[in-house]
């Protein structure tokens, strides 16, 4: 709790995608290929990243391209992420998004293990207060405290959150407004 609420006192921002692969009509295509969805779910990621860099780009502040940093998962080859993203800025990757590529290079990406980079284990908490919020416990429960603690940092686009800070693919729309109530209420 104490790591959340540093968080949320943070003047930082985050991005967070949920996912409810019940909700995914076709599921056929992610099935095919190893990692195809977590790349789609990067996509999502790195274009809602790819925003909220341009919505703060300031001048004189680097070239306004960002360096997106992974958690090295052992099984995933990172270099096939960047060459997914390669093909969606070059459109030749169907269904290519809306990235805005004048801040994101996949050159700028990389992975790192998750005990050598304290920003990591940043992300980890707000990912997994996200996770809280949105999935029940064996006891049917859930626990929206720790989402509620870090909405401030939440990305909002002229004021909007949904498809911004937090990208629902998810078909029951009481659970999406459910977990939009609970980070848009005060702690």
């Amino acid at each position: 709790m104490p790591l959340a609420r540093l968080i949320g006192n943070a003047t930082a921002r985050t991005v967070s995608v949920l996912i409810h692969k019940p909700s995914i009509a076709d599921p056929l295509p992610f099935q095919l290929q190893a990692f195809s969805l977590y790349r789609y779910a990067s996509r999502l990621l790195v274009e809602r990243v790819s925003w909220l860099c341009r919505d703060h780009r300031r001048a004189g502040a680097g070239d306004g391209r960002v360096e997106l940093i992974y958690s090295n998962r052992s099984a995933m080859s990172y270099e096939d992420l960047c060459d997914y993203l390669r093909r969606l800025r070059d459109g030749t990757e169907a269904n290519g998004g809306h990235v805005d590529w004048s801040v994101i290079d996949p050159t700028l990406i990389r992975a790192v293990n998750h005990e050598q980079l304290a920003a990591l284990q940043l992300a980890d908490t707000v990912a997994s207060g996200v996770y809280f919020a949105a999935n029940r416990n064996p006891y049917g429960e859930i626990e929206d405290r720790y989402l509620r603690l870090m909405a401030r940092t939440l990305y909002r686009h002229q004021g909007k959150l949904e498809g911004y800070g937090l990208k629902f693919w998810c078909s029951d729309r009481a659970e999406v407004d459910r977990i939009l109530i609970a980070a848009t209420a005060t702690s």
